[in-house]
């Protein structure tokens, strides 16, 4: 498990989750299986900016840190997680960056109009040292990134969860108002 070898040896690592704006718009416009065919497209063009990524760090950095390979996974339906292992806060905006600019100028064949994502990054072991941890606050950033108006990118800040939780707080009052009536 890297993270065990990880605290171990002192390293860092990035997570970024990244999550498509308006999917479901996408599947209730053009159907599933055009919303299939896109989450295929976007596999390959996130394996391949991310294999592009690593290489141009790797030139970078040369013998400088020990390097791994990024690890993208699908998350859920439409969300997907970058892991990059030894790279630091800046790198892993700029990586961010990078993701997010290449899906949103990127022509899906299928749709009409450019699709964007919402990216949330959290810092190992800064912002956890657990896998669960570090899931529940990338969550927490994509929310802020969507709030934001989407297409952003947002670094976890932890005044975020305290926000969140006003948010959740705010929405189960409304719900109650709701029932209520």
């Amino acid at each position: 498990d890297w993270m065990a070898y990880a605290q171990k040896q002192g390293y860092i690592g990035i997570l970024l989750l990244l999550d498509i704006d308006n999917f479901k718009f996408i599947n209730d416009t053009w159907g599933t299986r055009t919303g299939d065919n896109v989450l295929r497209r976007m596999v390959g063009l996130l394996k391949q900016t991310v294999t592009d990524i690593d290489l141009q760090y790797y030139r970078a950095v040369g013998a400088e840190r020990e390097i791994m390979e990024s690890l993208l996974c699908r998350q859920s339906a439409d969300e997907f997680a970058v892991f990059l292992p030894s790279r630091n806060e800046q790198e892993g905006l700029e990586t961010a960056e990078k993701l997010r600019g290449t899906v949103e100028s990127y022509q899906f064949e299928e749709i009409q109009g450019h699709i964007t994502v919402s990216i949330g990054v959290v810092s190992y072991p800064v912002h956890g040292d657990t896998v669960q941890e570090l899931l529940k606050k990338v969550n927490v950033a994509v929310f802020h990134a969507k709030e934001l108006g989407r297409n952003k990118t947002h670094f976890y800040r932890a005044e975020d969860l305290i926000l969140e939780k006003i948010h959740t707080r705010m929405e189960q009052k409304g719900d109650i108002q709701k029932a209520i009536k």
